[in-house]
């Protein structure tokens, strides 16, 4: 946080003596020189921390029941606050009157809540048919929304596009979404990877191995070595897609006050937004298997999240995780995903077999989207077809909460990780909040190459 200049001016007047002496430093070149500038700067980290017992949040706490350490070492909390939903009791929802023509209301049907939330439909990353899936479970939602639930809604595609900035009025919300020319059309772009893919690959493979009748398998190894290839690239271009959209957001969202829940509904999370460097040799597998290097996208991204105040609920779109290219074929030895090398044995050609492909890539998948929830302060939701439930859980979640605010010890902006615990020493609570920062300091890093 930066305090700002404070301009002060001071007439005097009575006092001939100091009238003279006034008048005549006007005329002085010094006295043309810009006022007297007094600046003061220090920084401060926020935290929003949300407190829960079993599915229930907890709530009417204070600020001496919290503990707060950064890299181990207490710190002393400046600044506290609960935040509550803001809710009515049932039949207590008076319908506002109806206004004449071409007269409009800002005045919300119901009080707002302090946070607000944002529906991601992430067509990059997930299949058309989940696509589908996730619409209607939107819709289904919309019809049951807590009255003063504030929600906008985003897709990504092969860019971030708002269909429906923040609004409290689940009709706009539904129109916008069923729209053709703005909601959600299930698509896909020419970088997306699909289980179809997958499935086609591995029956390439099959065809050629049967061809070869076991003699070589020089040409089955060319083809899987420009499908991995080919598979990397297209991960490449979703990194950064998916990258660059996540900095798109944040920035909207910095200029809104109060927390933020990101609902990101996708069938995968080709990228884990806040790594702990030094404690990660990778945000991702898919990153681990792409051929750039995103560390300084990454860490970008997690600075404009970090002061956004986001908190990302990832939600998996193709609802229970079952076994797709696997179930007919559980002996196959190609591999289709592109080399993984982690839980699984190897058949006749040298590769894994698909089976425990699958099984490495759908627990890669679990870990990330956990990791994108804890280390925000959000919560994962996934191998559920509910997702209706997902949604309400969510916003239900992210609407209480506190917020700690403290000035580090540490003062020194050398961008290192900042790991950050927070306590309740007094009970067995579930705490779910932002686990650390990067410590850059935006002057210096924005007059880098």
């Amino acid at each position: 946080m930066r305090f700002r200049t404070l301009f002060l001016s001071v007439a005097l007047a009575g006092i001939s003596a100091l009238s003279e002496t006034s008048a005549q430093s006007s005329s002085s070149p010094d006295a043309q020189a810009k006022p007297l500038t007094f600046r003061s700067n220090t920084r401060a980290v926020v935290v929003d921390v949300v407190v829960t017992k079993g599915q229930d949040p907890v709530l009417a706490l204070h600020k001496q029941d919290f503990q707060i350490l950064e890299e181990g070492k207490p710190q002393t909390i400046d600044f506290f606050e609960e935040h509550t939903a803001k809710t009515l009791p049932p039949g207590a929802l008076v319908s506002l009157p109806k206004m004449p023509p071409n007269v409009y209301t800002n005045v919300p049907p119901a009080p707002e809540s302090d946070s607000i939330n944002v529906l991601l439909l992430d067509a990059l990353n997930t299949d058309k048919e989940d696509q589908i899936y996730v619409h209607n479970q939107i819709i289904h939602f919309l019809k049951t929304m807590q009255p003063g639930t504030r929600v906008a809604i985003f897709t990504l595609v092969g860019k971030l596009r708002m269909v429906q900035g923040f609004t409290t009025d689940t009709a706009v919300l539904r129109d916008a979404l069923n729209n053709p020319k703005i909601g959600l059309t299930a698509q896909t772009t020419n970088v997306s990877r699909s289980v179809q893919d997958k499935i086609e690959d591995v029956e390439h493979l099959k065809t050629l191995e049967m061809l070869a009748g076991g003699h070589t398998t020089a040409g089955v190894e060319a083809v899987l070595s420009f499908q991995q290839e080919y598979a990397s690239f297209r991960t490449d271009q979703r990194v950064s897609m998916t990258l660059e959209a996540m900095q798109a957001l944040a920035r909207y969202l910095a200029s809104v006050p109060g927390r933020k829940n990101l609902i990101w509904f996708s069938s995968s999370f080709p990228v884990t937004i806040f790594p702990r460097f030094g404690e990660r040799q990778t945000a991702s597998q898919e990153i681990a298997n792409s051929q750039r290097d995103y560390s300084r996208a990454v860490r970008a991204t997690a600075d404009l999240l970090t002061v956004s105040k986001v908190a990302v609920y990832p939600v998996g779109a193709e609802g229970i995780m079952s076994e797709h290219v696997f179930e007919a074929n559980v002996d196959s030895p190609t591999d289709y995903e592109g080399g993984s090398t982690a839980g699984g044995g190897r058949g006749n050609s040298g590769v894994m077999s698909p089976r425990a492909n699958e099984s490495s890539a759908r627990a890669d998948k679990i870990s990330a989207m956990e990791d994108l929830a804890a280390d925000t302060g959000g919560k994962a939701y996934f191998n559920t077809n509910d997702l209706n439930a997902a949604m309400q859980h969510a916003i239900a979640d992210g609407a209480h909460y506190y917020t700690i605010s403290y000035t580090p010890t540490n003062k020194k902006m050398d961008g290192s990780y900042r790991h950050i615990e927070v306590k309740i020493p007094s009970a067995k609570y579930r705490l779910s909040y932002r686990r650390g920062y990067n410590a850059d300091d935006q002057n210096v890093t924005d007059t880098k190459p």
